[in-house]
Parts: C-alpha cells; structure tokens; sequence
C-alpha cells in the first residue's frame, strides 16, 4: 500500500460520515412523502393508481440502493485507494454491482410514474402519444444498459469482480469509461424530455390561469433538480478512474439525490389533496376557537340585511316567504357553515 503525508499523519480522509448522513436523510423524507401520497390517494381521493405503484417500487429500490452504498462504506468506498483494506475489496465490487443494475430501473419507474400521471391528468391526442413513446423509450433504456453491463466481459460474473482479480480469459468489449459517461447522460435526456410533456400539457390549458400554470410548471419542474444531479454525476466520471473508491463515494452521493429527488418531485402533485383538506380543518378549528371566544354570533362585513364574509355575498338570512327567524345563534352559526364549507369546496 503506497503512503501519502495525509496518510503519514494519521488523517485519513473519508466521504462515509457524509454518505451515510445524506442517504438517511434522504431515506426519511422519500418514505415519509410515499406515505403521505398513499394516504392522499387510498383515504381522499380513494383511488390508487398504476403511477402510484411505480413510485411504490421505485422508492424500494432507492432503500435497497441506499442499504448498499451503506454497507459499502464501511467496506472502504468513499477512502482513497492507499487506504483500502485488500479483503474488502472484492465484496464492496459485489454490492456495487448490484447497486448499478438498480439504478436505471429505478429512475425508469420514476419517470414512468410521472408520465402516467400526466396521461390521466390531459385527453389530449399529444399526451396520450408522447406519453407512450416516453415510457417504451425508458423502458427500453434501462433494460438495455442493463444487458450492456451484464454482458459486456465475458464471462458474465466478472462484472462483480475488481479488474486485478478477473481471470486471465476475460474478454470484455467497448471501454469502461464511456459507459460510465453514458449512464447519466442519458438519464439527462430522458429527464429533460420526461419534463417537457407536462410543460406542454398545463401550458395547452385553457381552463387554467396563468398563475395556476406557473405554480403547476414549477412544481413539475421540481424534476429538473434530479437532472442536474444526473449532470454533476457526468463531472465525477472524469475523476472517477483515477481513484475508484473515492470516485465511487461522490458517485454513490448523487445518485442517492438524483433517484431521491425525482421520486419527491413525482409525488408532489399527488399531495394537493392532503395539502386542501389540511387547509380546510386549520380553517374550522379558527372558526371554532373564534366562535368560543367571542361567544357570539360572529359580525359580518357589509350593511343591512345583505352581509359579506372573506369576499363572498351571503344572501339575506331573514329573508323569504316565511320572513325566518332563528330561534338561538348557535342556529344561525350553523347555517353560516353550511354556506361557508359549500363555499370551500366550490
């Protein structure tokens, strides 16, 4: 094992404490989100749909890619090669394989996710055609780059073996590094594109202002962040090879925002009606804790019989044939919450 002055004075430097915090972190909030969007789904909106079990099985393999990386840092990924341990070598190849067959599935069921989501939210011919075309071209793409890392060397298990323990016998075809760069290039291109159709969509809506098309763009566009993920994972391949197991740690570190941010982009839409009815209750319970405070019947803006609450007209309480009158207040705040929740959910 070579020596260098940081290694001479004991300060091994290491991504591990970083990898590990980050891909936690991500862990958290990707199950706390898929939770929410299953609530969302199962207990108000009441129905799941096929885009829900894509991000279902794409949030799995972003936990089982999670508890690899894991597991490899403390194999010695994310150190630099004088400080590797020969014994943990061969195992730490193993499970980065099989960390790399996940990764195109899984990103390719996140933007099949988003794709479905798109269809059902637009009839247009546009989105019903893009949306196909999009989900057989990821589909495609991720079962392709899996057969080319599988069966680029002959024999196939040397994929799971480091370069120095391969036999003598082992025939591999095309280079290693260009591989490497064309993973998340594509990743790039298929995010940018997966992100255009929903664009297009919410822009062809004539029912929709432009506020609400800004703040629907901005929330699909939250895709895009995955994107430049996959863009910073390019730049790490050009340092990749001059130091495996730290390249592999910088690696391993975006890969986990990529797959973890594009699962909670897709999911953001699917929060709204969580988001509504949280809005709704907070709105009761400062009506409720206004109208136990004050005792009674609350005062409303406006003059006469005509009265007025947050912009909306109410129509005249006493008035009609019969001329009502209420015979308590607690009579009149129930009729003023009739109108005030029909008022909510129009």
């Amino acid at each position: 094992m070579s020596s260098s002055p940081l290694h001479d004075r004991g300060q091994v430097p290491t991504l591990g404490p970083l990898i590990r915090h980050v891909e936690y972190s991500f862990l958290a909030v990707t199950a706390l989100v898929v939770c929410a969007r299953f609530y969302a789904r199962a207990r108000i909106v009441y129905s799941i749909g096929a885009d829900d079990w894509c991000i279902l099985f794409a949030c799995m393999g972003l936990f089982i890619t999670i508890g690899l990386h894991i597991k490899m840092t403390y194999l010695g990924m994310g150190k630099h090669s004088y400080d590797q341990v020969p014994s943990q070598t061969k195992e730490r190849f193993i499970d980065g394989g099989m960390a790399r067959l996940i990764y195109m599935p899984t990103s390719a069921l996140i933007r099949i996710s988003t794709l479905l989501f798109v269809r059902r939210l637009s009839p247009h011919r546009f989105v019903h055609y893009s949306t196909i075309i999009l989900i057989v071209t990821c589909i495609f793409a991720a079962f392709s780059i899996c057969v080319i890392l599988l069966f680029r060397c002959i024999p196939v298990y040397v994929f799971f073996l480091p370069v120095e323990n391969r036999p003598s016998n082992t025939r591999c075809y095309g280079s290693e590094p260009a591989i490497c760069y064309a993973i998340p290039i594509v990743s790039v291109v298929l995010d940018f594109m997966v992100w255009l159709v929903p664009v297009v969509t919410v822009y062809r809506m004539s029912s929709l202002g432009w506020q609400k098309k800004l703040i629907l763009i901005g929330v699909l566009g939250m895709g895009l962040l995955a994107s430049i993920a996959a863009v910073i994972e390019v730049g790490v391949v050009a340092s990749f090879f001059q130091d495996i197991p730290w390249g592999g740690g910088k690696m391993s570190l975006w890969v986990c925002v990529e797959l973890g941010m594009g699962i909670i982009a897709a999911s953001m839409p699917s929060l709204y009606p969580l988001v509504k009815m949280g809005v709704k209750r907070s709105r009761q319970a400062a009506n409720e804790k206004f109208r136990s405070s004050s005792g009674n019947t609350p005062k409303f803006m406006g003059e006469g019989r005509g009265m007025r609450m947050d912009g909306l007209e109410l129509p005249d309480l006493h008035a009609g044939p019969a001329n009502r009158k209420f015979e308590s207040s607690q009579e009149a705040l129930h009729t003023v919450d009739e109108m005030t929740i029909h008022y909510d959910e129009c």
